[in-house]
């Protein structure tokens, strides 16, 4: 019989929910994990960005204090004690989950894990074997290396490294326009880091996030004037779907016969 009723491996957002559930249903879970509780999202990703991103609209508000009568001299900015705080946000997060994870009696085995069949685990160091009924492998993902530009840690480096960046550059290029791009320009730029690729790339977004953006203006530009033809009602031909509002808006000029 197997020692564990389902094994989960990686201890991501998708990892540990999903072994606390089971637990929860009365399964033994064992969850194998070679890192931070919390994976990629908490230690590395969303967590510690959402919160270096605040301090950068600090700086910013800050920085445009004098429209509302907020004058400084001699403005410091520490961007070392920023990453402090970040990881000190990450560190309580994740014991959060150790925790939650105790008091749901989840196993935690402390290694990288490779398949040896489909109920069978190998966890290393240590060669532990590990049978389950059911596993599920819930490993998150990593940044992708492109062809001729390789991270070196120093002058080429991922997110992880951005992260932990404690002084922000003197010029930087982001390759890469979707969200995780468009935050580290908007965090270093606040900080004073010139981007030379910022004004020569008109569609930073990706697809799906400039047809969000047009359509949310075209819904705005409905409300104001609901028959005006307006640019952004043009720019919804982006949407794959009719805004709800435009529809509306389009019906209310028919029966007005305008």
């Amino acid at each position: 019989m197997p020692e564990y009723d389902i094994a989960i491996v990686g201890a991501g957002p998708g990892g540990y929910v999903a072994a606390i559930r089971a637990a929860q249903l009365g399964l033994r879970p064992a969850l194998i994990e070679r890192d931070a509780l919390g994976g990629l999202c908490l230690n590395w990703g969303c967590i510690p960005s959402k919160s270096l991103l605040h301090a950068a609209g600090v700086v910013r508000a800050i920085r445009d204090g004098a429209t509302i009568g907020i004058t400084y001299e001699h403005l410091h900015l520490d961007l070392g004690r920023a990453v402090d705080r970040s990881r000190e946000v990450v560190a309580t997060l994740s014991d959060g989950i150790r925790v939650l994870l105790g008091q749901h009696r989840v196993e935690v085995i402390r290694g990288t894990a490779r398949l040896r069949s489909p109920t069978s685990l190998v966890v290393t160091p240590g060669e532990r074997v590990v049978e389950a009924s059911h596993v599920i492998v819930a490993t998150g993902a990593r940044p992708r290396a492109l062809p001729g530009v390789r991270p070196d840690g120093a002058r080429v480096i991922t997110s992880r490294e951005a992260l932990a960046l404690r002084e922000a550059p003197a010029s930087l290029v982001v390759i890469g326009g979707g969200a995780v791009g468009v935050e580290f320009a908007y965090l270093f730029r606040a900080y004073g880091t010139e981007s030379p690729s910022s004004s020569s790339c008109p569609i930073c977004f990706p697809a799906r996030t400039r047809r969000w953006a047009a359509s949310s203006s075209a819904r705005s530009r409905s409300r104001e004037s609901p028959c005006a033809p307006t640019r952004a009602s043009r720019a919804s031909a982006w949407s794959t779907t009719e805004s709800p509002s435009r529809s509306s808006a389009a019906r209310s000029c028919a029966r007005s016969g305008r």
